[in-house]
């Protein structure tokens, strides 16, 4: 999976798949994916970007999703958070999938593939 970098100045396209270990417990998914700025230990992080959206009868353990974010300074810690919920809501229950490891996004023109390996919720 590759981040590409959108042509508009001022502003970064990431463009993306989260992998799942499995596949959906249920029809339907809310998929949930953000980026934040985690830089400072001592304060909460902030969200620069997410993207939320619903699917239903994924058959295929990748997902994909596009991140439409301000441009993204250097020397800040940006991370990725995402979660696919059986519940609409959002609510995390034994069955859906998080990220549990930090992501950390870097200045797109240096990134390698960037892929969000979900692990499943017991």
């Amino acid at each position: 999976m590759m981040v590409h970098r959108k042509a508009t100045a001022g502003s970064d396209r990431i463009v993306g798949h989260l992998v799942l270990p499995g596949p959906l417990a249920s029809g339907k998914a809310k998929v949930s994916v953000s980026l934040i700025d985690g830089t400072m230990a001592d304060q909460p992080a902030s969200v620069v970007a997410k993207t939320e959206f619903l699917i239903e009868n994924n058959t295929d353990n990748t997902i994909e999703f596009v991140l439409n974010a301000a441009r993204c300074p250097t020397k800040r810690r940006w991370l990725f958070d995402a979660t696919v919920t059986a519940d609409e809501e959002g609510r995390l229950m034994p069955g859906d999938f998080v990220l549990t490891r930090s992501i950390v996004y870097v200045d797109p023109v240096r990134s390698a593939d960037i892929v969000l390996d979900l692990e499943r919720v017991t």
